[in-house]
């Protein structure tokens, strides 16, 4: 029987992956079969059994957890309070483990909460689903994203400031010039002047969404575990869709796109195309243009919370050796050694980012605007889906992102040019 939190949502996870094989297999207007139908109620007891297990044994796992962090052990059968008041003591104690920790699981909880469709908390609005479906949509694995560091506020106006009618635009305003020219001053003399800039953005929300393929009502009726799979395709779809473009994003920034928009130009305006972000080229080796990096927003004063690197790029760099392809590792197991050229800030590894490419910076001075909460919506009304029985789902949020200090960010070369 799995005793750790790990195994379990391992559990939970394989038996989501047989329920949609299984979906898959099925040809498009073809009834299950007797055995079908007992796989799919079997797979979806497994699922529920885990579920239970995982989370009565959450909690514990993540003291655990924390605790390990910091090279703590506690007994096994002491009360759960006291376990906690312990964890707090030494956390307290410890800014590593405490930023570590609450990262980490902070992120993880977010992110499953936000495809948690009975709740109330979203990553960026409740997930609204029409009945006949409901209940939870699962994450079949948590994730290592960016979302969460992300700020979010709802679209309330034109400008996000005040209340008047918000339509499809927002502004804020982006710092252009950030220069600190304090210093002592003698009597008499002159105060030197600091230089701040800003402008005003005007910009406009984004429809980011997607369709199911249509498929047999009765599949919707007979089968709601096969149902709640793909809810949770479509809600983890939106939020890889919005994650790819707040890095990669080619959007051009106006309250109104002019004439019709390529699909390009309706994408979010990302980091990486964002005028007055920072460049770091490459610099001798990998450890130094690292190194660069961060000495490039630390020089100025700016306070960066996250790397994004590919995640080939940074088992590259784990994997460095002292003689170059020979010797031993470099950077030991756990994050103490590369913590020295990194900083104390989390890597997020992720194909978004493209391969060659990091990004290190400052995601409170970015912004996640909410013009439409995330919705599942059903469509089985137009004759070419109603006269075959056909049923179709779409997920969609309206959406924008705002930069709104560019030279919090650097962009990173990791890989060396070619001779």
């Amino acid at each position: 029987m799995p005793t750790t939190t790990l195994e379990l949502r391992d559990r939970m996870s394989r038996a989501l992956d047989q329920m949609k094989a299984l979906a898959a297999s099925v040809p498009a207007g073809a009834d299950l079969t007797a055995e079908q139908v007992e796989a799919v109620d079997r797979h979806q007891r497994e699922y529920d059994d885990a579920k239970r297990l995982f989370e009565a044994s959450k909690a514990s796992d993540e003291i655990k957890a924390n605790l390990a962090a910091i090279g703590l052990r506690i007994p096994d059968g002491t009360d759960p309070a006291e376990k906690s008041a312990i964890v707090e003591r030494a956390e307290g104690a410890n800014y590593k483990t405490r930023a570590a920790a609450s990262w980490a699981l902070g992120a993880a909880t977010r992110i499953r909460e936000s495809l948690d469709v009975a709740g109330t908390k979203a990553l960026i609005a409740p997930v609204a689903v029409p009945d006949p479906v409901a209940g939870p949509v699962p994450l079949a694995a948590e994730r290592n994203s960016l979302l969460p560091l992300v700020p979010t506020r709802a679209m309330s106006g034109r400008n996000l400031e005040d209340g008047s009618a918000a339509g499809n635009v927002f502004g804020y305003v982006r710092q252009t010039t950030r220069t600190n020219n304090a210093d002592a001053v003698p009597d008499s003399a002159l105060k030197p002047t600091s230089v701040y800039e800003w402008t005003d953005v005007v910009d406009r929300a984004r429809v980011i969404a997607h369709l199911s393929e249509a498929f047999p009502k009765r599949i919707l009726d007979d089968h709601q575990a096969l149902i709640r799979v793909l809810q949770q395709d479509l809600a983890t779809g939106i939020l890889d869709a919005i994650e790819d473009q707040i890095v990669n994003g080619t959007g051009t920034i106006a309250a109104a796109a002019d004439g019709t928009p390529t699909v390009a130009e309706e994408q979010l305006p990302g980091v990486l195309g964002t005028s007055g972000v920072r460049t770091q080229a490459w610099d001798t080796d990998l450890l130094a243009t690292l190194a660069a990096a961060w000495d490039a927003l630390e020089v100025v004063n700016e306070q960066p919370n996250a790397w994004i690197m590919n995640t080939s790029d940074y088992r590259r760099l784990k994997s460095m050796r002292e003689s170059g392809t020979t010797g031993p590792l470099m950077f030991k197991s756990g994050r103490s050694s590369i913590e020295q050229i990194l900083g104390e800030v989390p890597v997020i590894t992720t194909p978004v980012i493209p391969a060659g490419t990091a990004l290190l910076g400052d995601w409170r001075q970015t912004l996640l605007v909410v013009r439409e909460e995330t919705t599942i919506a059903r469509n089985e009304g137009d004759d070419s889906l109603f006269n075959y029985n056909l049923v179709r789902f779409r997920a969609e949020t309206r959406v924008g992102f705002a930069v709104l200090r560019p030279g919090a960010f650097v962009v990173v070369d990791v890989e060396e040019p070619e001779e």
